[in-house]
């Protein structure tokens, strides 16, 4: 059966012998062995008999079997849903969570249900769904789920690493300005030369006076910010 870890599964039929290679593939990875080409070979042969050792009912969750798994997912998605697949993959091994949820990101930057994927995966949910996306079409749609789900310290961070309005928009849409004030504050920070106060008034109206000073004493008395907006900090 060594040879089966190098990818020679001659005179197999997976789905007849579906519980001994089942057997052989937890065994493996106990063992430490890697069962990518294993995996690569079986999804093939049968790749829906290989969804359900991956992610059946019986499925066993090591980290060896849930990253081979992650190493076929194009060919595990064919049999099963997209969602479906990485959710099982996050139950059967929690400790594999953020490496499942970069190949489901990766592969699906612009599906809804990554969000909530990545709110059970990660300490700062919305962190690799940004990351990811940033610089590619899906930036702007990973901003507005992630503002909607309220991932307010990934869209802070993201701002840090590269400095727009893109996160601070979304964020005054979905949950309001006042709410969305440490993102505007991130992003004075990161690059006062952004229109910050413009953007915001754009979409709530002009009289944002109250929530510019609110965003100065935020931005560390920031000089560039009071120089530009002297006229709405002034005092009343």
């Amino acid at each position: 059966m060594r040879v089966w870890l190098r990818g020679d599964l001659s005179g197999v039929s997976p789905r007849e012998e579906l519980e001994v290679l089942r057997a052989f593939a937890v065994e493996s990875a106990q063992a430490g062995e890697d069962l990518t080409r294993f995996f690569k070979a079986f999804a093939e042969l049968d790749a829906v008999a290989l969804a359900e050792l991956c992610a059946g009912p019986r499925a066993v969750g090591h980290p060896g079997l849930v990253r081979a798994s992650l190493a076929v997912a194009e060919q595990l998605e064919r049999v099963m849903s997209a969602s479906g697949l990485y959710n099982r993959l996050m139950i059967l091994q929690p400790e594999c969570g953020r490496e499942v949820l970069a190949v489901a990101v990766a592969r699906h930057p612009a599906s809804s249900w990554t969000t909530a994927l990545s709110r059970r995966a990660e300490a700062v949910p919305g962190r690799a769904l940004l990351g990811i996306t940033r610089g590619t079409s899906h930036y702007h749609s990973a901003c507005k789920r992630c503002a909607e789900a309220g991932f307010v310290e990934a869209l802070t961070e993201t701002v840090q690493a590269q400095p727009d309005l893109e996160p601070l928009v979304a964020a005054v849409h979905a949950m309001g300005a006042y709410p969305a004030l440490p993102i505007a504050a991130a992003t004075v920070a990161a690059d006062p030369n952004l229109l910050v106060v413009e953007a915001v008034a754009a979409i709530v109206g002009p009289n944002v006076d109250a929530w510019a000073q609110a965003l100065f004493a935020q931005t560390l008395n920031d000089a560039g910010f009071a120089a530009r907006y002297a006229h709405l900090l002034r005092e009343p």
